[in-house]
């Protein structure tokens, strides 16, 4: 897993949430994080959605910004 600094909301996301949060901010693609994960490209779609949603961003770039609490 990625590491992350403590962001707001941090609390929300699974084990598995945050470990896709840290492959998306660190720029790998849905594909990549699925082989590094060994799950399907679409269940990282899934939780992609469902750490946008968490968390109120709508991108990865607001969720990179959100989680390095860029202004």
């Amino acid at each position: 897993m990625q590491t992350l600094p403590a962001f707001p909301n941090r609390s929300l996301l699974s084990r598995r949430q945050l470990e896709v949060t840290g492959c998306l901010v660190h720029g790998l693609t849905n594909k990549e994080i699925a082989r590094k994960m060994e799950i399907s490209p679409r269940t990282v779609e899934d939780y992609r959605f469902q750490v946008l949603r968490k968390l109120g961003v709508r991108n990865t770039i607001e969720l990179t910004r959100f989680v390095y609490q860029l202004n």
